[in-house]
């Protein structure tokens, strides 16, 4: 068996040309929240023009980020997503063969921003575990009553599974690769594309199946106070995580998470805390401290 490594790590964001100013905007808050080492930053851009990458690479030098871009041209277009996703959200399975010079990657969705130092996840030890992620308190189980049509065969797997969010992940690259996971995660997406309410998100639960180490949900927090104002949403987060306990959440998150079709560079999105937290790193430069 192969045990977790701690060589070489970076963060790695996966997008395409419609996330390029949200990624800025996850690049400002992350070095903005820095530790003593800036980490190494990996864009993997799908169908990036010349501008996009040279916007990206002005924007890190600004911030004293070490940053790098390459261009995946792999056909995502048979893989189905709904229309507030992209389709380079496929990229991040691809991460252990597109990066076979890292044993660690720390993935993050372009559309959040972070609020406390990267470190104790670009250090966290998974031993035989392939990622470690946050429960979703909005798809808490495999079995969570809204999935109409669940891709999973819940005869063989216990509807009571976890069920993570993979807009946060700290990626054990070799344990990933000895089992072949982005091989099987691609198969279960070809095979049930029709029925993926969250494209890969569904397909890694599905091959997973609650073989991932959970991290404090701090680490991936939705801005739930303003989805339930715009977005039908019903709370299914019981009993891991109550509505009471949303709010406190929110104002101790280490990473928020714009996640849904409700964005906060959207006009519909509710004034608040959550969107003046946004706010802040798109539309003026972070205090960044010089080190």
């Amino acid at each position: 068996m192969t045990a977790d490594h701690s060589g070489t790590a970076a963060v790695v964001l996966a997008i395409d040309r419609g996330y390029v100013g949200p990624a800025i905007v996850t690049l400002r808050s992350l070095a903005d929240h820095r530790g003593a080492e800036a980490p190494h930053v990996l864009v993997l851009g799908h169908g990036l023009f010349k501008e996009d990458t040279r916007q990206l690479l002005d924007e890190a030098d600004r911030l004293g980020l070490p940053l790098s871009i390459r261009e995946v041209d792999q056909d995502l277009t048979q893989y189905d997503v709904q229309l507030h996703l992209s389709s380079a959200a496929w990229i991040r399975v691809l991460i252990p063969e597109l990066c076979p010079e890292l044993d660690r990657a720390l993935y993050l969705d372009a559309d959040l921003i972070v609020l406390r130092d990267l470190t104790p996840l670009l250090e966290l030890q998974l031993g035989q575990s392939p990622l470690a992620a946050v429960q979703d308190y909005g798809i808490p189980e495999l079995g969570t009553a809204h999935l109409a049509e669940p891709p999973f065969d819940l005869s063989t797997v216990n509807p009571r599974t976890k069920y993570f969010n993979s807009g946060v992940m700290v990626m054990n690259l070799p344990r990933w690769r000895e089992l072949r996971l982005t091989e099987r995660v691609l198969d279960f997406g070809r095979a049930a594309s029709n029925r993926l309410r969250f494209a890969d998100q569904d397909a890694l639960n599905g091959v997973i199946a609650g073989d991932w180490t959970e991290l404090d949900r701090r680490w991936n927090v939705l801005p739930l106070t303003e989805i339930m104002q715009v977005l039908p949403f019903d709370f299914l987060g019981e009993p891991y995580l109550s509505l009471e306990q949303v709010p406190a959440l929110e104002e101790s998150a280490y990473i928020m998470h714009y996640a849904t079709p409700l964005k906060p560079w959207q006009n519909r999105y509710p004034a608040g805390a959550n969107r003046d937290r946004f706010t802040r790193y798109a539309q003026s430069e972070p205090a960044v401290t010089a080190r």
